[in-house]
């Protein structure tokens, strides 16, 4: 009987726990306090520093560069659709809108390469898990097709968080179940309390994560999607590394992925 194992931040594997359930693969990054995550060693920590301070000084300048023109293009689809209100009808009208839209994502594109570059202060305080919750499935936009199963327990303590990096992480983690759905499915919620941890895990009943694309899911700039860019995960990490917590995921091709986040609670 084979146990699972999990993939750490440098490519090793370590097993786990014995179980009869097929095996689910995962990646476990950052570190929490009696937790027994895996610690990337010195020189990797090091390393990752280095390639983050020269992404940051990159990222500046284009940031710049484009934004100037993407404000440019913006503010000239505004003043089309002032002037020619009545006329925009039809296919005119809809590629308008896809120009608009295309700007908007263009410029949350370059907003998550600097969150991940520069990074954000942390301001860590205690906060309610479901706030951050219910303002983070606000911001998913989920469809109606995809149903959302939340069990957060009344008795779950306060974590210590800067809340709105936190809601930024699952509401990435929620819109991505939702991609992964198709549409379509079930995304489950739950919380529970572990070793002075609050443990979120945010899963979904999609295809699964193919073994050979997961340990490389939260590297910058490494996507799978047809139209993705490859930051999501890696400010997700960067952001619950700051507050002092973990993030894991583990799947099974044909049964779906769960994310777990681990959070400090408040007062420890």
């Amino acid at each position: 009987m084979a146990g699972r194992k999990v993939i750490t931040s440098v490519g090793r594997t370590r097993p786990v726990r014995r179980h009869t359930k097929p095996r689910r693969h995962g990646v476990v990054h950052g570190a929490g306090e009696g937790q027994g995550r895996h610690l990337e060693p010195e020189h990797e920590q090091l390393l990752r520093r280095e390639r983050l301070a020269a992404l940051g000084e990159i990222a500046g300048s284009i940031a710049h560069e484009l934004r100037n023109p993407l404000g440019a293009i913006r503010n000239a689809t505004y003043f089309l659709n002032i002037a020619l209100s009545g006329e925009l009808k039809g296919r005119v009208g809809r590629h308008l809108q896809i120009i608009n839209d295309e700007v908007v994502r263009a410029d949350r594109i370059i907003a998550a390469l600097l969150d991940y570059a520069r990074g954000r202060p942390c301001n860590p305080c205690p906060a309610r898990l479901t706030e951050i919750l219910d303002d983070a499935l606000g911001m998913a936009h989920l469809p109606r097709t995809v149903r959302v199963q939340s069990s957060i327990p009344e008795h779950v303590p306060l974590v210590n968080v800067d809340d709105a990096q936190l809601t930024q992480v699952f509401a990435n983690l929620l819109a991505n179940a939702g991609q992964a759905l198709a549409g379509q499915g079930v995304v489950s919620i739950r919380a529970s309390l572990e070793n002075g941890y609050v443990r979120v895990s945010v899963a979904d009943n999609g295809p699964g994560i193919s073994p050979e694309h997961l340990p490389r899911i939260f590297e910058p700039l490494y996507s799978t999607k047809a139209f993705g860019v490859g930051l999501g995960l890696p400010v997700c990490r960067s952001f619950v590394e700051a507050n002092g917590g973990s993030i894991e995921v583990e799947s099974e091709p044909g049964k779906g992925a769960t994310f777990t986040v681990s959070l400090p609670v408040a007062g420890r």
